[in-house]
């Protein structure tokens, strides 16, 4: 598994979306952060990185797009059936395939983590920037997760790009509706709500960013703990879907 992991990464590395989107992140995140509070006053605002941790909306937006676009050349060009044709087993090609998406998203996290920092005037303790860094990541891993579920099931790898990004707009109306539908939610009703949005990825962003009504959000450790185990559940789930498709 560590060749195929080390391909793709070579791959990844040189690949022109991602090196794009990496240096977008740290432009697009710098300039809200220096430039949020000119273009708009949230009643939530108390430091700059506020306006950080709303911009890493754009991390789960890039993902959306280019998981499917990279790994769904695996198909496209027979690549998946010639690794397994040299002898790589799918648990491996899936590992390997998860592995790398993870490595980019903590190369996109490094990239946003900076823009904030370099771009903000106000910040809070070295603590709580840690501690949300961690949370971002873990949610946003979770949601790979699930995005490299997709992108191994689907082989083709058009109508993958297209669900995914359709289903990260479709979540984000989500979180805000739930969200919306807290506001008039009473009793049992309105704690499974509140579960279900820390449950869900971008519910969890939802909740950090300024639009969010942060005393709906639950614990950090429970938090976390969603995130981990979504990764678990959605990677096995992942595994079981490629041990039984039959690749042509």
């Amino acid at each position: 598994m560590t060749n195929l992991f080390r391909a793709y990464c070579a791959r990844m590395f040189r690949h022109k979306f991602f090196i794009g989107g990496t240096i977008l992140a740290f432009i697009i995140t710098y300039y809200f952060t220096a430039n949020g509070v000119t273009i708009h006053h949230f009643g939530m605002y108390e430091t700059d990185f506020d306006y950080t941790l709303s911009v890493s909306l754009g991390i789960p937006a890039f993902f959306a797009l280019f998981t499917p676009f990279f790994l769904g050349i695996e198909y496209s060009d027979g690549t998946i059936r010639n690794k397994i044709a040299a002898g790589n087993t799918r648990t491996e090609i899936y590992a390997a395939s998860l592995l790398t998406m993870t490595a980019a998203l903590a190369v996109m996290t490094v990239a946003w983590l900076a823009g904030g920092l370099m771009g903000a005037n106000t910040l809070p303790d070295a603590g709580f920037i840690v501690i949300s860094t961690v949370k971002l990541f873990l949610y946003n891993l979770a949601n790979l997760a699930f995005l490299v579920m997709l992108s191994m099931s689907f082989t083709n790898q058009r109508a993958s790009i297209v669900i995914q990004f359709s289903l990260f707009q479709i979540g984000f109306m989500i979180a805000l509706a739930l969200q919306g539908f807290m506001t008039v939610a009473e009793g049992t009703s309105f704690q499974v709500l509140r579960f279900l949005l820390n449950l869900f990825p971008l519910g969890q962003w939802l909740m950090s960013s300024l639009i969010g009504e942060g005393e709906l959000m639950m614990s950090t450790v429970t938090m976390m703990c969603f995130s981990v185990f979504i990764l678990i559940a959605v990677t096995a789930l992942g595994l079981n879907i490629l041990q039984k498709k039959d690749i042509k």
